[in-house]
């Protein structure tokens, strides 16, 4: 597994690990996570593709800047990590923030998925992409 960093637009440095070959596929993490909490399906998933991790801004081993901890800037590191590691287009995946992180990077063409697991009174809902980010 690589473990290195991407610095990003406003020179925050966003720590990555990177296995695999072929298609990539990128993990956005929840919160307080880090991409370590990927490491036991990154294996599985490097078998077809290459499966990137980055820790999110403020997360783990990626820098603390003062602010730029909005969704959206969040994503927009998330996209230069992907554009600078020369992946796109990716499939993305995101796990409670992570999810929220990738919501700006989905294509318009998407669909609505339960997140809840069975029997959960949680109303809460995701989006699930149709097309790779590009």
């Amino acid at each position: 597994m690589i473990r290195d960093v991407v610095t990003v637009r406003d020179r925050v440095r966003i720590h990555y690990r990177r296995l695999g070959r072929g298609r990539a596929w990128s993990c956005c993490t929840g919160y307080p996570q880090t991409g370590h909490m990927w490491r036991k399906v990154m294996p599985a998933l490097a078998e077809r593709f290459t499966v990137v991790a980055p820790d999110l801004r403020g997360y783990g081993d990626s820098d603390r800047p003062v602010g730029g901890y909005d969704k959206r800037n969040m994503a927009a590191d998330i996209a230069d990590v992907i554009g600078a590691l020369g992946l796109a287009p990716v499939i993305l995946v995101g796990h409670d923030r992570g999810a929220r992180v990738a919501q700006p990077l989905r294509p318009r063409s998407s669909v609505a998925a339960d997140a809840a697991g069975a029997g959960s009174t949680s109303r809460r809902r995701t989006t699930c992409s149709r097309a790779p980010i590009r």
